[in-house]
């Protein structure tokens, strides 16, 4: 067995260990700590997911020092910033929420990192938005939600909405 073999198996070994132990001692085990979304319910496996996203917080001062995050069908993170940042951006309602708490904005100028981005208003209303807006309000998290939602395949930037003013 070749050296490349052997440190294969030394990394998958206490892996395959903890499942074989979890499937055989455990009715419940919850793994998300190490970020291993996983539901074993009286010794059977039932969902295996591994997110490195789930419940993690970022440290950013500007929006420009965000990384671009993809979304892939069946994925779903959000990724919440530890302090909001204050953005100003002109966007063009692209969608409303059924519930309308939710709205979707196309950028404009259109931004290649992410050109949609998503807010709510603090106070929980929403006014019927159609058209552009200067919107203002704290960056607080980027979001890769359901893949057939109105966002698609673009992850986004999520605000809390503090003001907002018709362009056109």
């Amino acid at each position: 067995m070749n050296l490349g073999n052997k440190l294969i198996l030394l990394l998958l070994l206490p892996l395959v260990a903890l499942f074989s132990l979890a499937y055989f001692l455990l009715d419940e085990i919850d793994l998300s700590q190490i970020g291993l979304n996983s539901q074993i319910v009286n010794s059977v496996i039932s969902k295996i997911d591994f997110n490195p996203f789930n419940d993690s917080k970022i440290s950013v001062d500007s929006y420009d020092m965000i990384t671009q995050y993809s979304c892939k069908p069946g994925e779903t993170y959000n990724i919440s910033l530890n302090k909001p940042i204050i953005v100003t951006w002109i966007g063009k309602t692209r969608s409303i929420m059924q519930s309308g708490a939710y709205y979707a904005f196309e950028k404009i100028p259109e931004d290649t990192k992410y050109p949609l981005f998503g807010g709510t208003f603090q106070n929980g209303t929403t006014a019927d938005l159609n058209g552009t807006y200067e919107v203002k309000g704290n960056l607080i998290g980027i979001e890769c939600g359901d893949y057939v939602s109105i966002f698609g395949s673009n992850s986004h930037p999520q605000i809390d909405i503090v003001s907002i003013k018709k362009i056109q």
